[in-house]
């Protein structure tokens, strides 16, 4: 007898050494990055944790939306990459293209740098967003300004697809150019500073456009895609006035998180629907949420 029970102490002993040693088949799956995976609960992906603690809710939300894969009980399970950096190749910038086009951008040292000024808010303002442009739009020789956009490059303009066709033109006119190098619609040239310290900007200029390319999924319903390029007829010549703005191509900028930052926007203020445009450039410091 004694020699029964020591034999089943001995059986229920292995069964639970083998249950706690051996290790766990997880259903396979695959992961948002189409590489292999296994579907295990949410708090025993290591990965996945990192993620979730260095990243904005943004990219994090969107990213688990597609990497779940069922429930154990309550608990969230998702697919856990094997490799261990799907977050990563989801979201990095994609390199291997063979259209890479970033060669035509200006580099670091010649984007994004206004000139250097120190005598006064109001001499400042002057120089501070060299790249801001105006579109143009024209029908039967008449004119008006209307939609802002950025100086990318000595040959395109950044904007939003909605100003192709904006909505409450006065005229219903066709975007024929982009004005540059402008501050004061009402002043041919523009001035600020004190007597001492007095400057002037050089007579704003005008260059047609001659290409729009709109992004293909643009969705005017919801404003998905709301970007578009103006590919102007001839290349710019880059003063203290007219230089174009850094695009976030470069991995300190791409890898960084602005969400609860301030950033500026800047523009000339539509006041209603009739167009009535302010003449002075304004900007203002908007706050970056995270939805």
């Amino acid at each position: 007898m004694t020699n029964y029970i020591v034999s089943l102490l001995c059986a229920i002993v292995a069964c639970v050494y083998a249950e706690y040693t051996t290790p766990k088949q997880y259903e396979s799956c695959v992961t948002p990055a189409k590489t292999p995976g296994h579907c295990i609960p949410f708090r025993d992906c290591s990965e996945l944790i990192r993620v979730f603690k260095t990243h904005p809710s943004s990219l994090t939300d969107a990213y688990l939306g597609n990497a779940h894969c069922g429930l154990q009980g309550v608990e969230e399970k998702v697919c856990c990459s094997l490799e261990g950096n799907d977050f990563d190749l989801v979201f990095a910038p994609d390199t291997k293209t063979n259209d890479d086009t970033t060669w035509l951008l200006p580099e670091k040292d010649f984007c994004g740098k206004p000139a250097d000024y120190s005598h006064g808010e109001s001499l400042d303002e002057l120089y501070e967003f060299p790249w801001t442009a105006l579109l143009k739009f024209e029908k039967h020789a008449i004119s008006v300004f209307h939609c802002a956009g950025s100086l990318i490059s000595d040959r395109y303009v950044l904007t939003t697809a909605r100003c192709l066709k904006p909505r409450y033109l006065p005229i219903d006119g066709e975007l024929v150019g982009v004005r540059l190098g402008e501050y004061n619609l009402n002043k041919e040239i523009d001035c600020a500073g004190t007597p001492r310290y007095r400057t002037c900007s050089e007579k704003a200029i005008d260059v047609p456009v001659v290409e729009t390319i709109a992004h293909e999924d643009y969705n005017p319903m919801n404003n998905f895609n709301d970007i578009a390029l103006l590919r102007l007829e001839k290349d710019v010549g880059f003063t203290d006035f007219v230089k174009p703005i850094c695009l976030p191509i470069y991995p300190d900028v791409v890898n960084t998180s602005f969400s609860w930052s301030y950033l500026t926007v800047s523009g000339w203020e539509t006041s209603n629907r009739s167009i009535k445009r302010k003449a002075n450039f304004l900007f203002l410091a908007v706050h970056i949420t995270t939805l």
